[in-house]
C-alpha cells in the first residue's frame, strides 16, 4: 500500500449501514483500514467492476474521513439532544472519504473508474470524486513595506462603500434576523455581544487529535477580523464560528488537515442543520431568515493538485464538476444562500509569499470555488479608491468557472477607530467589507433571498458599484466599487 504520497484526493459516497459502521469506528486507524477495504470492495463491484485494475484496488490508503468531525452547537436549540444525534445515528445520505494513492496515476484512474461507471448507472455508490487541496486563509502582510501598512481606518473605509446609506435608509439596515456563517480560522465568543453570537461547529475528530470548539479562537485570530468588520456594518446580524482553518497556536495542527475534503463535509453539515432547524422550529425567525456564507480563504498555490485544474478550472468528469463546487452552487441555486469569496492575495505586486510561481498575476490567481459566477467575489482596494496590488486579479479561468472574477472591490487595510492595533487586511476584509453590506442588505424583508435571490443580488451589488475606472469590466477592480447606495437603488422598491 502506498505511503503518504500527496496524490489526494476525496470521494462522496453515499451511506450505507456498513459504511457508517466502519466510518464510526472509534480507533481511527482502525476505521481508515476499514474504510479502505469497503471501497476496495466497492471497485470490485457494478458499476466499477469493469474499469478497476488490480493496481488500483490495491493502489491506495483512506487517510480521512471527516463527515462526522463535525458537531453543530447552535445556540437555541430547543433539543439540543435529538439535534445532536451521535455520529452512529447519523442521518447523512453521502459520506467522505480521503484518499492517498502511490501516484498520480492511480488517482487520475480512480477518477477515470468513478466517470465509467456514473455512466453506466448514475446514482452509482461513488456520487463524485474531487481532488483535495490544502486552504489557507486570505489574510496578508508585506514586512518591509511600512509606509502600505495602513491606508486609513474604519470609518473612511465604510464612507467608501457609502455605508451611511443602510442608516438612511427606513428603516434602518443593520443585519437584524440575517445569519453569516463565518468559515475561517475561528471565532472567539467573549469578544462578541451575545445577541451577535449564534454559536457554530465544532471539530471534534476523536483522539489523538485535540478539538477545535466553536468560540475558541485567540481574540486576535483571522476569523475575529472578519466578526468585528462584518458588525460595523451590519451591528444586528447573527454569527456562527466554523474553525475550518486552525490557528497556529493549535498544537494538532499537522492532523487538522483544512483541505477541500474538510470544506466538503462543513458545508454538507451546514445545509443538514439549517434545514433540520426550519422545520424543527418553524416559528424561529432565526433561523427563517436569510444565510450568508463567508469564505475569506482560496487557493494560492496549485502545485499539490494531482490532477491539475480538476477544482482550481472546475475540469472534473463528475457531473456537477468538482464536488465541492458543485454542494455550493446548489446552497445557492437550491437554498438560495448567499455565498461570499475572498479574490485571494495572489496579484502582480507585492502578492504573498505563498502563492506559487505560477499562481499569480493577471488570469492566474482566482481559482476554484473563488470564480464560481454563482458567489460573490470580491478584490481590495484603499479607502482611497487605489487597487492594492496584491489583490488576485482576473480573468478567472473561464469555461467551467466565470472569467469575469472578481465581481467588486471593497477597502482594506485599515486600522479599526478604537484600536489602533487592531489592522484589517488582505482580500479577506474586503470580503468580510461585502458581506458586512450584503447582511445589511438582507434585513430589508422585502429582499429576503426568496423575493431577491443570490442571483439578483449579486446583480445589485454589480450595477450599483461605482465605476472608476469605466463602465465595463477589469481585472483589477472586477465591475468596480462596492455601494450600498447604488445597489440599494437596484433592488426591488
Amino acid at each position: 500500500m502506498p505511503a503518504d504520497t500527496h496524490a489526494r484526493l476525496y470521494a462522496t459516497i453515499k451511506a450505507t449501514p456498513e459504511l457508517h459502521k466502519a466510518y464510526d469506528n472509534a480507533d481511527k486507524p482502525t476505521a481508515y483500514i476499514l474504510l479502505t477495504q469497503y471501497t476496495q470492495k466497492l471497485l470490485q463491484s457494478h458499476p466499477y467492476e469493469g474499469y478497476s485494475t488490480p493496481a488500483l484496488v490495491n493502489g491506495f490508503n483512506v487517510v480521512g474521513a471527516p463527515s462526522k468531525d463535525w458537531n453543530a452547537t447552535f445556540v437555541g436549540d430547543d433539543k439540543k439532544a435529538d439535534l445532536e444525534k451521535p455520529a452512529e445515528a447519523s442521518d447523512s445520505d453521502e459520506l467522505v472519504v480521503v484518499y492517498d494513492f502511490a501516484s498520480p496515476g492511480l488517482l487520475e484512474q480512480f477518477i477515470g473508474v468513478v466517470h465509467h461507471g456514473q455512466t453506466l448507472q448514475p446514482d452509482g455508490s461513488i456520487s463524485a470524486t474531487g481532488t483535495d487541496l490544502a486552504v489557507v486563509g486570505a489574510d496578508h502582510w508585506s514586512p518591509g513595506t511600512n509606509s502600505l501598512d495602513s491606508f486609513s481606518t474604519l470609518s473612511h473605509a465604510k464612507q467608501t462603500v457609502a455605508a451611511g446609506a443602510l442608516a438612511a435608509f427606513a428603516p434602518s439596515l443593520r443585519g437584524r434576523k440575517v445569519n453569516v456563517v463565518i468559515i475561517d480560522q475561528g471565532l472567539h465568543a467573549a469578544s462578541i455581544p451575545a445577541s451577535n453570537w449564534g454559536g457554530g461547529l465544532d471539530w471534534i475528530p476523536g483522539p489523538p487529535s485535540t478539538p477545535v470548539l466553536a468560540g475558541t479562537a485567540s481574540r486576535t485570530s483571522h476569523g475575529m477580523m472578519m466578526a468585528r468588520t462584518i458588525l460595523a456594518l451590519a451591528p444586528d446580524a447573527v454569527l456562527y464560528d466554523v474553525p475550518l482553518i486552525p490557528e497556529d497556536r493549535i498544537a494538532s495542527v499537522d492532523a487538522f488537515f483544512s483541505g477541500l475534503s474538510s470544506a466538503q463535509a462543513v458545508y454538507a453539515k451546514l445545509d443538514r442543520e439549517i434545514a433540520k432547524r426550519r422545520t424543527d422550529h418553524p416559528g424561529n425567525p432565526q433561523y427563517r431568515g436569510p444565510w450568508i456564507f463567508v469564505n475569506a480563504w482560496a487557493i494560492f498555490d496549485r502545485a499539490t493538485e494531482s490532477f491539475l485544474g480538476d477544482y482550481t478550472e472546475n475540469k472534473n468528469t463528475s457531473a456537477g464538476g468538482h464536488p465541492l463546487i458543485a454542494a455550493i452552487k446548489s446552497l445557492i441555486g437550491q437554498r438560495g444562500f448567499d455565498v461570499i469569496f475572498a479574490a485571494g492575495n495572489c496579484g502582480d505586486f507585492d502578492a504573498s509569499p505563498r502563492c506559487g510561481e505560477r499562481d499569480r498575476g493577471p488570469g492566474s490567481s482566482i481559482w476554484g470555488a473563488n470564480a464560481l459566477s454563482e458567489v460573490i467575489t470580491a478584490g481590495a482596494v484603499s479607502s482611497a479608491e487605489t487597487w492594492i496590488g496584491y489583490s488576485s486579479q482576473g480573468p478567472g479561468p473561464g469555461a467551467q468557472l466565470a472569467a469575469r472574477k472578481p465581481d467588486l472591490c471593497a477597502p482594506s487595510n485599515f486600522r479599526d477607530d478604537r484600536d489602533a492595533a487592531a489592522l484589517n487586511s488582505g482580500t479577506s476584509t474586503a470580503c468580510a467589507m461585502t458581506a458586512g453590506v450584503v447582511a445589511a442588505l438582507r434585513s430589508n424583508p422585502r429582499w429576503n433571498q426568496t423575493r431577491v435571490p443570490p442571483a439578483k443580488m449579486l446583480a445589485a451589488l454589480i450595477n450599483g458599484a461605482r465605476k472608476t475606472q469605466g463602465a465595463g469590466w477589469n481585472g483589477r477592480l472586477g465591475n468596480g466599487i462596492l455601494d450600498a447606495g447604488g445597489a440599494i437603488g437596484n433592488l426591488p422598491p
